[in-house]
């Protein structure tokens, strides 16, 4: 009876950064649900989207969402460095059964061992199971 809400998100190259040893934020946070797509600047966002962006990375354990992510390693700490208030990410108990890894869940099945690859690309998932490749320009 959940919603799936995808989530991706884009970042400076951690190389570019003047810190070494920092990881670099979220500067867009990608979203979408039920057909709609949602791109957000982080560094432009106003009160009410900062407050709407804690509150869907927070759910409470009954949630009537669930979040899907492709490689959620990296965007989960991004998200939290633009965004710190997100404390529900460092909550395994809470965040756990509301996330959905995509890449993770391809690579349990081992659905993609013909490839030889140990990191499987989005691109990978949408020409063997859309039968088409996906174009990311």
């Amino acid at each position: 009876n959940g919603c799936a809400v995808g989530v991706d998100c884009e970042w400076r190259p951690d190389e570019l950064n003047l810190r070494a040893g920092t990881c670099s934020a979220a500067s867009v946070v990608q979203i979408s649900l039920n057909g709609l797509a949602f791109v957000i600047d982080t560094q432009e966002m106003s009160p009410v989207t900062r407050r709407a962006l804690v509150e869907l990375f927070s759910p409470q354990k009954n949630a009537e969402w669930q979040l899907i992510f492709f490689g959620s390693d990296q965007d989960v700490h991004r998200i939290v460095a633009a965004v710190p208030e997100i404390l529900s990410f460092h909550n395994e108990d809470v965040i756990g059964p509301l996330c959905v890894d995509l890449q993770q869940v391809c690579g349990t099945f081992g659905l993609f061992t013909d490839f030889g690859k140990d990191l499987i690309s989005l691109s990978d998932v949408a020409e063997a199971v859309v039968g088409r490749s996906l174009d990311k320009s």
